[in-house]
């Protein structure tokens, strides 16, 4: 059997955005048992290993292996929380930080806003 012609289990829609999903909706970490159990539930199809890497191509990420989902999901919370330590806030909402600023720059489209300085 040829690798285009071997199948492998593939999650639909990806098991690392199913846990994250799950875990968000929990509002604590999942537990081992949790993920096992989302793992074995999750919508699953067979499809050859070329077009599982076609797939993982395509969406720019390489899925967690279901046969160590544990591990991987334990490595993928470990950097997902250290990409977010990292990453500038984003949020379209003012900060503590330069509220006055974002205030202003928020309003200033508002001409009547604007006449209120002349």
């Amino acid at each position: 059997m040829s690798n285009s012609e071997h199948l492998v289990i593939y999650p639909m829609p990806s098991l690392v955005a199913t846990l994250i999903n799950r875990e968000q909706a929990k509002g604590s970490p999942l537990t081992e048992a949790e993920v096992v159990q989302i793992r074995d539930s999750c919508p699953s199809v067979a499809t050859p290993v070329d077009v599982a890497r076609a797939i993982d191509e395509k969406r720019g990420y390489k899925d967690i292996d279901p046969e160590n989902c544990w591990a991987e999901w334990q490595e993928t919370r470990k950097r997902r929380a250290e990409d977010d330590t990292q990453r500038p806030n984003k949020s379209p909402e003012p900060t503590a930080v330069g509220a006055v600023s974002s205030a202003i720059a928020v309003h200033v489209a508002s001409r009547r806003w604007l006449s209120f300085f002349r």
